[in-house]
């Protein structure tokens, strides 16, 4: 048997936690629903070979024939048979992401996975680590979730109804929400990311989405309370995980098809400036062409972070997003910038300018604050697109994102020269 080829990369630091990459994967499902949602393949069953069509003898013009004889019949047009629809159980009959580089623990994955199959609950979703024991480590896990019927324990394993905090406490990290209880201590759940400040919702607000009460999971296709217990998989019942794996391998990403979403985060930061644009381009070139890359970095709790978003032609746009009451300025992004540009904030750059000017509007904006952070950085997001190039119109633009703390820009804003 011929020797596995090693795969392409370093093994990264694999820091990770529950939930680090909230804001990425709700920016992801917002704006690549098109890419994740792509149709299923369609086939047109081959059109036979018309025979050859016999000569009838002719007729004088003006002339029917013998009198008392048919008409010659008419020839229906060829019929185009319908196209098909692949079948489920064929090869490659869906969109496909991937997951480079999740790290120590699989969270991340599972969380990609449950929430990016919101959108598309054809998508097939694989992470993929360098590290041999990490894979094994996902592929432990969910066959333990399979094994429990898709119950999500916390820490890892733990499913028993009996191992839930007592009424009346905060759930562990992790853990389903009790009722009445937000789902992470002291905090509220709002689209899938915790809450500004730590406040119980106000009384008459609505339950988002993503929101725990009353016994539900923190996110939407997470476990229920309900569904806890010491209960088996029944056999035969549907796959709760189906579409979701792990695998050994690099940047050379041993998959058997393009993907549409590679998601690479806090992976190449410890790369040198150039491997990183290396390895940007090698992961471009295995998209599909209608995929895209995005890679990027965060802190350790998931409060502040920028990312890149690049297609098989290379980069396209950038993206701020942070957790706005804990911001005391624009620039303080700068420690998050992508190892293409983290060492270009300096004087003279174009990502050095545009977060400057971030500051100063964000400091012009400061009456706004009377309303609250989220106000303030409306504000000062609107001012700066009167000077630099922010996207203002959905699915990347306009107040329905900047009110989630986030700004994009096209990569030209702030590509390096030559760049």
């Amino acid at each position: 048997m011929p020797p596995v080829p090693k795969p392409r990369g370093e093994v990264t630091r694999g820091t990770t936690a529950p939930n680090r990459l909230r804001r990425v994967d709700r920016w992801i499902a917002a704006t690549q629903a098109g890419a994740l949602r792509a149709a299923p393949r369609l086939e047109r069953p081959p059109t036979p070979p018309r025979p050859p069509a016999a000569r009838r003898p002719s007729t004088p013009q003006g002339s029917a024939g013998p009198p008392g004889s048919p008409a010659p019949p008419r020839r229906a047009p060829p019929r185009t048979p319908p196209p098909r629809r692949v079948p489920p159980d064929d090869p490659d009959p869906c969109p496909l992401a991937v997951d480079l580089g999740y790290g120590a623990s699989p969270v991340t994955t599972f969380e990609l996975y449950t929430r990016l199959r919101a959108v598309s609950p054809r998508l097939e979703v694989i992470g993929i680590e360098i590290d041999p024991d990490r894979v094994a480590a996902g592929q432990a896990l969910l066959a333990a979730l399979r094994a429990s019927n898709g119950v999500r324990p916390s820490n890892g394993i733990r499913s028993s109804m009996r191992e839930r905090a007592p009424k009346g406490v905060h759930a562990f990290k992790g853990e389903p929400a009790l009722k009445g209880r937000p789902a992470f201590k002291g905090q509220s759940v709002r689209e899938g990311e915790l809450a500004a400040g730590g406040h119980r919702p106000r009384k008459g607000d609505s339950a988002f989405r993503d929101a725990a009460f009353k016994g539900d999971a923190a996110f939407k296709g997470d476990a229920s309370c309900r569904g806890l217990g010491d209960s088996k998989r029944e056999p035969g019942s549907p796959d709760p995980y189906q579409g979701l794996s792990f695998r050994y391998g690099g940047f050379e990403l041993p998959v058997g098809r393009p993907p549409v979403l590679i998601r690479a985060f806090n992976v190449l930061r410890q790369y040198d400036e150039a491997a990183a644009w290396r390895a940007w381009e090698e992961l471009c070139g295995r998209l599909d062409p209608s995929g895209v890359l995005v890679e990027g970095t965060c802190d350790e709790i998931g409060r502040r972070a920028v990312w890149v978003t690049l297609g098989p032609g290379g980069p396209r746009t950038i993206t701020f997003a942070a957790h706005l009451p804990t911001l005391g300025r624009p620039s303080e992004l700068a420690e998050r910038l992508p190892k293409t540009l983290i060492h270009r904030n300096v004087p003279g750059e174009p990502v050095h300018g545009l977060l400057a000017a971030f500051d100063r509007t964000w400091a012009a904006a400061a009456p706004h604050s009377v309303f609250g952070p989220r106000a303030r950085w409306i504000e000062a997001v609107r001012l700066l697109s009167a000077t630099h190039p922010v996207l203002t119109r959905p699915p990347y633009g306009g107040r329905g994102r900047w009110r989630l703390g986030e700004v994009t820009l096209p990569w030209e804003a702030v590509a390096p020269p030559g760049g």
